[in-house]
Protein backbone atom coordinates (compact mmCIF):
# COMPACT_ATOMS: atom_id res chain seq x y z
CA UNK A 1 0.00 0.00 0.00
CA UNK A 2 2.04 3.30 1.31
CA UNK A 3 5.20 1.91 2.45
CA UNK A 4 6.86 1.28 5.72
CA UNK A 5 4.08 1.73 8.22
CA UNK A 6 5.14 -0.37 11.31
CA UNK A 7 8.77 -0.68 12.69
CA UNK A 8 10.38 -2.34 15.57
CA UNK A 9 12.17 -0.53 18.27
CA UNK A 10 15.28 -2.12 18.41
CA UNK A 11 16.19 -1.29 22.22
CA UNK A 12 12.43 -2.23 23.74
CA UNK A 13 12.23 -5.68 21.91
CA UNK A 14 12.90 -8.05 24.66
CA UNK A 15 11.93 -11.95 22.38
CA UNK A 16 8.72 -12.37 23.92
CA UNK A 17 7.66 -13.26 20.11
CA UNK A 18 3.98 -12.30 21.17
CA UNK A 19 3.98 -9.68 17.63
CA UNK A 20 4.69 -13.31 16.12
CA UNK A 21 1.94 -15.17 17.30
CA UNK A 22 -0.56 -12.81 16.82
CA UNK A 23 0.28 -11.50 13.63
CA UNK A 24 -2.89 -12.32 11.04
CA UNK A 25 -0.97 -11.49 8.12
CA UNK A 26 2.70 -13.71 9.60
CA UNK A 27 4.17 -10.57 8.67
CA UNK A 28 6.90 -10.49 11.36
CA UNK A 29 10.44 -11.89 10.69
CA UNK A 30 12.93 -12.80 13.51
CA UNK A 31 16.42 -11.30 12.78
CA UNK A 32 18.72 -12.13 15.57
CA UNK A 33 16.61 -12.55 17.60
CA UNK A 34 14.48 -9.35 17.21
CA UNK A 35 11.24 -9.34 15.18
CA UNK A 36 11.20 -7.32 12.33
CA UNK A 37 8.31 -6.26 10.15
CA UNK A 38 7.99 -7.95 6.57
CA UNK A 39 6.90 -4.72 4.35
CA UNK A 40 6.01 -7.16 1.72
CA UNK A 41 3.43 -9.07 4.00
CA UNK A 42 2.35 -6.43 6.30
CA UNK A 43 -1.32 -5.25 5.82
CA UNK A 44 -0.83 -2.67 8.14
CA UNK A 45 -3.70 -3.70 10.62
CA UNK A 46 -1.69 -2.25 13.57
CA UNK A 47 -2.33 -5.40 15.86
CA UNK A 48 0.80 -5.96 16.72
CA UNK A 49 1.64 -2.44 18.23
CA UNK A 50 -1.38 -2.79 20.71
CA UNK A 51 -0.50 -6.77 22.01
CA UNK A 52 3.07 -5.53 22.47
CA UNK A 53 3.52 -5.20 25.61
CA UNK A 54 7.12 -4.18 25.41
CA UNK A 55 6.55 -1.10 23.32
CA UNK A 56 8.53 -1.97 20.61
CA UNK A 57 6.29 -1.39 17.61
CA UNK A 58 5.73 2.07 16.34
CA UNK A 59 3.54 3.24 14.02
CA UNK A 60 4.22 6.05 11.23
CA UNK A 61 3.95 9.46 13.27
CA UNK A 62 1.85 12.00 11.72
CA UNK A 63 1.69 14.67 14.15
CA UNK A 64 4.80 16.58 13.21
CA UNK A 65 2.94 16.63 9.75
CA UNK A 66 -0.32 17.91 10.96
CA UNK A 67 1.47 20.64 13.18
CA UNK A 68 2.96 21.63 9.76
CA UNK A 69 -0.33 21.78 8.21
CA UNK A 70 -1.45 24.18 11.28
CA UNK A 71 1.07 26.69 10.77
CA UNK A 72 0.65 27.23 7.58
CA UNK A 73 -1.21 30.57 6.94
CA UNK A 74 -1.93 30.36 3.03
CA UNK A 75 -4.21 27.49 3.38
CA UNK A 76 -7.52 26.21 5.22
CA UNK A 77 -7.08 22.78 7.26
CA UNK A 78 -10.27 20.54 7.85
CA UNK A 79 -10.60 17.80 10.25
CA UNK A 80 -12.21 14.88 9.39
CA UNK A 81 -12.98 12.81 12.31
CA UNK A 82 -13.95 9.32 11.55
CA UNK A 83 -17.41 8.11 13.30
CA UNK A 84 -16.02 5.99 15.59
CA UNK A 85 -13.99 8.74 17.22
CA UNK A 86 -16.28 8.53 20.33
CA UNK A 87 -13.87 5.57 21.42
CA UNK A 88 -11.22 7.73 22.23
CA UNK A 89 -12.83 10.84 24.18
CA UNK A 90 -15.02 10.73 26.73
CA UNK A 91 -16.34 14.43 26.05
CA UNK A 92 -19.42 14.89 24.17
CA UNK A 93 -19.39 15.70 20.60
CA UNK A 94 -19.54 19.15 20.65
CA UNK A 95 -16.66 19.70 22.65
CA UNK A 96 -14.38 17.41 20.66
CA UNK A 97 -15.71 19.75 17.74
CA UNK A 98 -14.69 22.58 19.38
CA UNK A 99 -11.23 21.44 20.16
CA UNK A 100 -10.03 20.57 17.22
CA UNK A 101 -11.12 24.03 16.35
CA UNK A 102 -9.71 25.58 18.84
CA UNK A 103 -6.59 23.53 17.78
CA UNK A 104 -6.63 25.56 14.66
CA UNK A 105 -8.67 23.49 11.97
CA UNK A 106 -10.85 25.73 10.16
CA UNK A 107 -12.92 23.27 9.67
CA UNK A 108 -14.55 19.92 11.49
CA UNK A 109 -16.01 17.52 9.27
CA UNK A 110 -18.08 14.00 10.21
CA UNK A 111 -16.71 10.91 7.86
CA UNK A 112 -19.95 9.89 8.39
CA UNK A 113 -20.90 11.87 5.85
CA UNK A 114 -18.46 9.68 3.46
CA UNK A 115 -20.51 7.01 4.29
CA UNK A 116 -23.56 8.14 3.83
CA UNK A 117 -22.48 8.48 -0.02
CA UNK A 118 -20.81 5.48 0.33
CA UNK A 119 -23.64 3.77 1.75
CA UNK A 120 -25.84 4.40 -1.01
CA UNK A 121 -22.95 3.93 -3.96
CA UNK A 122 -23.07 -0.07 -2.45
CA UNK A 123 -26.84 -0.23 -2.68
CA UNK A 124 -26.64 1.31 -6.29
CA UNK A 125 -23.82 -1.17 -7.53
CA UNK A 126 -25.22 -4.31 -5.76
CA UNK A 127 -29.02 -3.68 -7.08
CA UNK A 128 -26.74 -3.16 -10.47
CA UNK A 129 -24.84 -6.46 -9.66
CA UNK A 130 -27.17 -9.05 -8.12
CA UNK A 131 -25.33 -11.88 -8.42
CA UNK A 132 -21.39 -12.65 -7.87
CA UNK A 133 -19.28 -12.44 -4.81
CA UNK A 134 -18.79 -8.80 -3.34
CA UNK A 135 -16.11 -7.90 -0.74
CA UNK A 136 -16.80 -4.44 0.61
CA UNK A 137 -13.73 -2.51 0.92
CA UNK A 138 -14.84 -0.37 3.57
CA UNK A 139 -11.48 -1.61 5.78
CA UNK A 140 -8.31 -0.96 4.24
CA UNK A 141 -6.40 -3.87 6.18
CA UNK A 142 -9.09 -6.29 4.92
CA UNK A 143 -8.85 -5.06 1.33
CA UNK A 144 -4.99 -4.93 2.22
CA UNK A 145 -4.93 -9.15 2.74
CA UNK A 146 -7.12 -9.72 0.12
CA UNK A 147 -4.74 -8.15 -2.61
CA UNK A 148 -1.85 -9.74 -1.19
CA UNK A 149 -2.78 -13.41 -0.38
CA UNK A 150 -6.01 -14.59 -2.14
CA UNK A 151 -5.26 -12.33 -5.32
CA UNK A 152 -7.03 -14.47 -7.60
CA UNK A 153 -10.43 -12.40 -5.01
CA UNK A 154 -9.20 -9.23 -6.35
CA UNK A 155 -11.57 -8.82 -8.70
CA UNK A 156 -14.32 -9.42 -6.30
CA UNK A 157 -13.25 -6.20 -4.20
CA UNK A 158 -16.28 -3.83 -4.31
CA UNK A 159 -14.50 -0.84 -6.46
CA UNK A 160 -16.21 2.28 -4.49
CA UNK A 161 -13.69 4.62 -2.63
CA UNK A 162 -13.73 4.57 1.27
CA UNK A 163 -15.62 6.77 3.28
CA UNK A 164 -12.15 9.14 4.73
CA UNK A 165 -11.61 9.69 0.71
CA UNK A 166 -15.32 9.91 0.01
CA UNK A 167 -15.30 12.74 2.48
CA UNK A 168 -12.51 14.72 1.06
CA UNK A 169 -13.51 14.60 -2.32
CA UNK A 170 -16.85 16.71 -0.81
CA UNK A 171 -14.73 18.74 2.01
CA UNK A 172 -13.04 19.95 -1.27
CA UNK A 173 -15.88 20.46 -3.82
CA UNK A 174 -17.62 22.31 -0.98
CA UNK A 175 -14.68 24.45 0.61
CA UNK A 176 -11.92 24.89 -2.41
CA UNK A 177 -9.18 22.07 -3.59
CA UNK A 178 -6.05 23.76 -1.72
CA UNK A 179 -8.12 22.91 1.78
CA UNK A 180 -5.74 20.32 3.40
CA UNK A 181 -7.50 17.45 4.71
CA UNK A 182 -6.50 15.49 8.08
CA UNK A 183 -8.38 12.42 9.16
CA UNK A 184 -8.39 11.41 12.72
CA UNK A 185 -9.66 8.10 13.55
CA UNK A 186 -8.30 4.35 15.34
CA UNK A 187 -7.24 3.00 12.38
CA UNK A 188 -3.18 2.83 11.75
CA UNK A 189 -4.27 1.12 8.12
CA UNK A 190 -5.10 4.36 7.35
CA UNK A 191 -1.88 5.81 7.07
CA UNK A 192 -1.15 3.20 4.51
CA UNK A 193 -4.22 4.34 2.32
CA UNK A 194 -3.59 7.80 2.37
CA UNK A 195 -0.05 6.99 1.12
CA UNK A 196 -1.19 4.58 -1.74
CA UNK A 197 -0.28 6.31 -5.07
CA UNK A 198 -3.19 4.54 -6.42
CA UNK A 199 -5.99 6.66 -4.13
CA UNK A 200 -6.92 9.78 -5.21
CA UNK A 201 -4.54 11.96 -3.16
CA UNK A 202 -7.12 14.11 -1.17
CA UNK A 203 -5.86 13.12 2.35
CA UNK A 204 -2.99 15.22 3.58
CA UNK A 205 -2.34 13.55 6.47
CA UNK A 206 -4.00 10.85 9.03
CA UNK A 207 -3.53 10.90 12.75
CA UNK A 208 -4.85 8.28 15.25
CA UNK A 209 -7.00 9.11 18.01
CA UNK A 210 -3.79 8.45 20.21
CA UNK A 211 -2.13 10.99 17.78
CA UNK A 212 -5.00 13.63 17.43
CA UNK A 213 -4.73 13.84 21.99
CA UNK A 214 -0.92 14.64 21.34
CA UNK A 215 -1.82 17.34 18.67
CA UNK A 216 -3.97 19.24 21.31
CA UNK A 217 -1.96 18.72 23.66
CA UNK A 218 0.77 20.67 21.68
CA UNK A 219 -1.90 23.31 20.49
CA UNK A 220 -2.38 23.31 24.42
CA UNK A 221 -6.31 22.60 23.96
CA UNK A 222 -8.17 20.59 26.67
CA UNK A 223 -11.32 18.86 25.31
CA UNK A 224 -12.83 18.45 28.59
CA UNK A 225 -12.67 22.91 28.99
CA UNK A 226 -13.45 23.55 25.35
CA UNK A 227 -16.37 25.70 24.42
CA UNK A 228 -18.46 23.41 22.48
CA UNK A 229 -19.03 24.18 18.38
CA UNK A 230 -21.17 22.88 15.79
CA UNK A 231 -19.79 20.54 12.65
CA UNK A 232 -19.18 21.92 9.44
CA UNK A 233 -20.80 21.24 6.15
CA UNK A 234 -21.39 18.13 4.84
CA UNK A 235 -23.33 17.08 7.76
CA UNK A 236 -24.10 13.34 8.43
CA UNK A 237 -27.03 11.07 8.14
CA UNK A 238 -27.61 7.43 9.46
CA UNK A 239 -24.03 6.68 8.49
CA UNK A 240 -23.05 7.13 11.53
CA UNK A 241 -23.68 3.62 12.56
CA UNK A 242 -21.25 2.63 9.88
CA UNK A 243 -18.44 1.69 12.15
CA UNK A 244 -20.43 -0.85 13.94
CA UNK A 245 -20.10 -4.62 12.48
CA UNK A 246 -23.06 -4.93 10.03
CA UNK A 247 -23.06 -0.85 9.90
CA UNK A 248 -22.84 -0.75 5.97
CA UNK A 249 -25.70 -2.93 5.60
CA UNK A 250 -27.82 -0.66 8.32
CA UNK A 251 -26.77 2.65 6.68
CA UNK A 252 -27.21 1.64 3.19
CA UNK A 253 -30.88 0.25 4.04
CA UNK A 254 -30.52 -2.87 1.88
CA UNK A 255 -33.25 -5.47 2.71
CA UNK A 256 -31.25 -7.75 3.62
CA UNK A 257 -29.57 -8.26 7.32
CA UNK A 258 -26.60 -10.11 9.29
CA UNK A 259 -29.66 -13.34 9.14
CA UNK A 260 -29.33 -12.96 5.15
CA UNK A 261 -27.79 -16.29 3.66
CA UNK A 262 -26.35 -14.52 1.35
CA UNK A 263 -24.61 -11.90 4.00
CA UNK A 264 -21.60 -12.30 5.58
CA UNK A 265 -20.99 -10.04 8.28
CA UNK A 266 -17.55 -10.79 10.27
CA UNK A 267 -15.35 -8.88 12.64
CA UNK A 268 -12.06 -9.37 14.28
CA UNK A 269 -8.78 -10.74 13.28
CA UNK A 270 -9.44 -14.45 13.80
CA UNK A 271 -12.76 -14.71 12.19
CA UNK A 272 -12.43 -12.63 9.63
CA UNK A 273 -9.00 -13.90 8.32
CA UNK A 274 -10.72 -17.69 8.08
CA UNK A 275 -13.80 -16.09 6.35
CA UNK A 276 -11.31 -14.78 3.27
CA UNK A 277 -9.42 -17.84 3.74
CA UNK A 278 -12.28 -20.48 3.12
CA UNK A 279 -14.30 -18.11 0.53
CA UNK A 280 -12.03 -19.59 -2.85
CA UNK A 281 -12.72 -22.99 -1.31
CA UNK A 282 -16.06 -23.37 1.68
CA UNK A 283 -18.02 -20.69 -0.11
CA UNK A 284 -20.75 -22.66 -2.09
CA UNK A 285 -21.43 -19.49 -4.60
CA UNK A 286 -24.66 -18.32 -2.80
CA UNK A 287 -22.68 -15.51 -1.20
CA UNK A 288 -23.62 -11.83 -2.08
CA UNK A 289 -21.64 -9.27 -0.31
CA UNK A 290 -18.75 -10.11 2.67
CA UNK A 291 -19.20 -7.37 5.31
CA UNK A 292 -15.13 -7.96 7.01
CA UNK A 293 -13.78 -5.74 9.58
CA UNK A 294 -10.58 -6.44 10.47
CA UNK A 295 -11.23 -5.27 14.15
CA UNK A 296 -13.99 -6.02 16.12
CA UNK A 297 -15.76 -3.11 14.68
CA UNK A 298 -14.29 0.49 13.85
CA UNK A 299 -14.55 1.65 17.78
CA UNK A 300 -11.76 -1.40 18.58
CA UNK A 301 -9.44 0.02 16.20
CA UNK A 302 -5.54 -0.73 17.44
CA UNK A 303 -4.87 3.10 17.98
CA UNK A 304 -8.32 4.23 19.91
CA UNK A 305 -6.88 3.80 23.62
CA UNK A 306 -4.51 5.85 25.67
CA UNK A 307 -0.72 5.15 24.52
CA UNK A 308 2.30 3.96 26.40
CA UNK A 309 4.77 6.56 26.59
CA UNK A 310 7.86 5.48 24.37
CA UNK A 311 10.61 8.86 23.30
CA UNK A 312 10.59 10.29 20.10
CA UNK A 313 13.84 9.91 19.88
CA UNK A 314 12.87 5.86 19.50
CA UNK A 315 10.88 5.68 16.76
CA UNK A 316 11.69 8.69 14.43
CA UNK A 317 12.21 8.32 11.33
CA UNK A 318 11.84 9.94 7.77
CA UNK A 319 7.44 10.62 7.27
CA UNK A 320 7.52 10.07 3.00
CA UNK A 321 4.74 10.40 1.11
CA UNK A 322 4.72 8.87 -2.86
CA UNK A 323 5.05 10.33 -5.75
CA UNK A 324 1.98 11.83 -7.34
CA UNK A 325 1.04 9.00 -9.78
CA UNK A 326 -2.47 8.55 -12.15
CA UNK A 327 -5.50 9.34 -9.57
CA UNK A 328 -7.72 6.45 -9.70
CA UNK A 329 -11.36 7.33 -9.99
CA UNK A 330 -13.36 8.41 -7.54
CA UNK A 331 -15.81 5.69 -7.90
CA UNK A 332 -19.63 5.17 -7.87
CA UNK A 333 -19.64 8.49 -5.42
CA UNK A 334 -23.24 10.48 -6.28
CA UNK A 335 -23.68 13.98 -4.75
CA UNK A 336 -24.15 14.24 -1.25
CA UNK A 337 -27.86 15.15 -0.84
CA UNK A 338 -29.56 17.73 1.52
CA UNK A 339 -28.54 18.37 5.26
CA UNK A 340 -30.06 15.96 7.63
CA UNK A 341 -29.53 15.47 11.35
CA UNK A 342 -29.51 12.13 13.41
CA UNK A 343 -29.81 11.49 17.09
CA UNK A 344 -27.26 8.71 17.99
CA UNK A 345 -25.89 7.07 20.57
CA UNK A 346 -21.95 5.76 19.53
CA UNK A 347 -19.69 3.31 21.87
CA UNK A 348 -18.42 4.45 24.73
CA UNK A 349 -14.73 4.38 25.81
CA UNK A 350 -15.03 1.90 28.25
CA UNK A 351 -16.54 -0.38 25.67
CA UNK A 352 -13.33 -0.42 23.88
CA UNK A 353 -11.06 0.03 27.08
CA UNK A 354 -12.28 -3.65 28.28
CA UNK A 355 -11.92 -4.88 24.72
CA UNK A 356 -8.35 -3.80 24.15
CA UNK A 357 -7.71 -4.55 28.04
CA UNK A 358 -7.86 -7.93 27.21
CA UNK A 359 -5.37 -8.20 24.44
CA UNK A 360 -3.07 -6.61 26.58
CA UNK A 361 -3.61 -8.84 29.41
CA UNK A 362 -3.35 -11.87 26.86
CA UNK A 363 0.13 -10.23 25.96
CA UNK A 364 1.50 -9.84 29.02
CA UNK A 365 0.54 -13.32 30.15
CA UNK A 366 2.19 -15.21 26.86
CA UNK A 367 5.08 -17.38 27.71
CA UNK A 368 8.20 -16.63 26.01
CA UNK A 369 9.73 -18.96 23.64
CA UNK A 370 13.74 -19.75 23.93
CA UNK A 371 15.36 -19.29 20.84
CA UNK A 372 17.92 -21.16 19.24
CA UNK A 373 21.65 -19.90 19.30
CA UNK A 374 22.20 -21.83 15.93
CA UNK A 375 20.32 -20.12 13.30
CA UNK A 376 19.98 -16.44 13.87
CA UNK A 377 17.33 -15.98 11.17
CA UNK A 378 13.81 -17.35 11.08
CA UNK A 379 10.83 -15.82 9.85
CA UNK A 380 6.79 -17.22 10.16
CA UNK A 381 6.72 -17.59 6.21
CA UNK A 382 9.94 -18.39 3.76
CA UNK A 383 10.51 -15.48 1.42
CA UNK A 384 9.78 -18.20 -1.20
CA UNK A 385 6.43 -17.91 -0.31
CA UNK A 386 5.54 -14.61 -0.72
CA UNK A 387 3.55 -13.38 -3.39
CA UNK A 388 3.32 -10.80 -5.10
CA UNK A 389 -0.01 -8.49 -4.67
CA UNK A 390 -2.46 -8.52 -7.73
CA UNK A 391 -3.17 -5.55 -9.55
CA UNK A 392 -6.09 -3.56 -8.30
CA UNK A 393 -8.75 -3.67 -10.34
CA UNK A 394 -8.84 0.48 -11.35
CA UNK A 395 -11.54 2.01 -9.62
CA UNK A 396 -10.89 0.30 -6.51
CA UNK A 397 -9.50 1.84 -3.32
CA UNK A 398 -9.26 0.47 -0.24
CA UNK A 399 -9.06 2.41 2.59
CA UNK A 400 -5.26 3.95 5.13
CA UNK A 401 2.18 5.60 15.06
CA UNK A 402 3.22 6.90 17.14
CA UNK A 403 2.77 7.26 21.01
CA UNK A 404 3.05 10.61 22.65
CA UNK A 405 6.88 11.22 23.89
CA UNK A 406 7.24 10.32 27.68
CA UNK A 407 10.07 13.22 27.21
CA UNK A 408 7.98 15.81 26.93
CA UNK A 409 5.85 14.93 29.80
Amino acid sequence: MGGTIIRTIKQNCRRCYTCVRDCPAKAIRIEDGQAFVVDERCIACGNCTMVCSQNAKAYLSGTERALWLLKEERAKVAALLAPSFPAGFAEPAGQVVGAFKAAGFDYVVEVAQGADLVSRAYKTYLEANPTGLHIATACPAVAEYVRKYHPELTGNLVPIVSPMVATALAVRELFGQDVHCVFVGPCVAKKAEARDAGVPRVIDEVLTLQEAHKLLAERGVDPATAAPAGWDEPVAGRARVFPLPGGLLESAGLDRGMLDPEVLVVSGQDDTIEVLDSLGTADTGKTLLVEALMCNGCYCGRASAPPSPVCCASVAWENTWPTAGASRPAGLLPTWPASKSCRWRAPTRATTSAARSRATTRSARSSRIPTSSSPKTSSTAAPAAIRPAAPRPSPCTPAWPRRPCACRS
